[in-house]
């Protein structure tokens, strides 16, 4: 397999991926590229040993983001709902859908990504080679998300939930409205996942301690588990959804509700996660209170 960089037409560079395929296979073969400038296309071919086309080119355009953008990777395996996360998007933030099996199995390739999001992760489709990629990347400093649904046993593997801040011991169906916002905004029973805390801190809880949002260090990396999938919330708002993964992932307020503040810290003058993420549950509270009186 072969991938060459193009850049206004001229080549930049080529990266070829060695393999065996039998006559009449079919096989998925993953090329892990970095090229040197910033292409603006990719074109891609099958080639035999005599350097013959087997099949292709296949041109692929792709494009470059600015070393500050945030780039969040979104992977929906047993979440059916809306997760809320369109209005995250902006000039600077981008969500990027990947299917399941798109996930690399080499843990270098997540660099591309700012934060992973796994909603209802099924461990037997990931497969053992991107558990340990995943693993590995989030030591390396990476930040994983996960959200947990009514196939919570899909995740339960030792050697996935060892990243996780709590330890999982089933599921109950609990009324929305007795817990905090966004998760109360909801009306009606909804899935939430029952768990004990483990190590880190849990940021967010119910009206019994028991924890919502659970956040811990693994390795240089971040893990963050929520017991209820913002996608089951279906009557609530995406923009609602959106405080809670504004805070999540840590990404600052929206200019028109963070007043610039020389010397208020970077997230809205809060410099903790537990302190950013109850900042933007209490502006969901004063956003619905508000839309009331109107």
């Amino acid at each position: 397999v072969l991938v060459r960089f193009s850049e206004n037409g001229q080549q930049k560079g080529a990266s070829r991926e060695p393999v065996e395929l039998a006559t009449g296979s079919k096989k998925r073969v993953t090329v892990y590229a970095r090229p040197r400038t910033g292409p603006q296309s990719l074109e891609v071919t099958f080639e035999d040993a005599r350097d013959r086309v087997r099949a292709g080119p296949e041109q692929v355009s792709i494009q470059t983001v600015e070393k500050d953008d945030v780039i969040v990777g979104l992977v929906s395996m047993g979440g059916r709902g809306d997760p809320g996360m369109r209005p995250l998007t902006s000039a600077t933030t981008r969500i990027a859908v990947i299917d399941a099996e798109e996930l690399p199995e080499a843990w270098p390739a997540y660099d591309a990504l700012d934060a992973l999001v796994l909603r209802d992760p099924d461990t037997s489709k990931l497969g053992p080679a991107r558990v340990a990629a995943i693993k590995a990347w989030v030591s390396a400093g990476g930040v994983l998300i996960v959200s947990a649904g009514e196939k919570w046993r899909a995740m339960d593997d030792p050697a996935f939930t060892e990243m996780l801040p709590v330890r999982l011991e089933g599921v109950r169906t609990v009324e929305a409205p007795t817990l905090p916002e966004p998760f109360g905004l909801y009306e009606g029973p909804v899935v939430m996942a029952v768990a004990s805390p483990l190590r880190g801190a849990s940021l967010v809880t119910g009206p019994g301690g028991e924890p919502l949002v659970s956040e811990a260090r693994y390795g240089l990396g971040r893990v963050v588990f929520l017991a209820v999938d913002p996608g089951d919330l279906t009557s609530v708002s995406p923009e609602a959804k959106a405080r809670l993964w504004r805070g999540v992932l840590l990404l600052p307020p929206e200019p028109i509700d963070d007043p610039n503040n020389p010397g208020g810290g970077y997230y809205g003058g809060y410099n903790t996660p537990s302190q950013f993420i109850q900042q933007e549950l209490s502006r969901i509270a004063l956003a619905e209170t508000a839309k009331e009186r109107d």
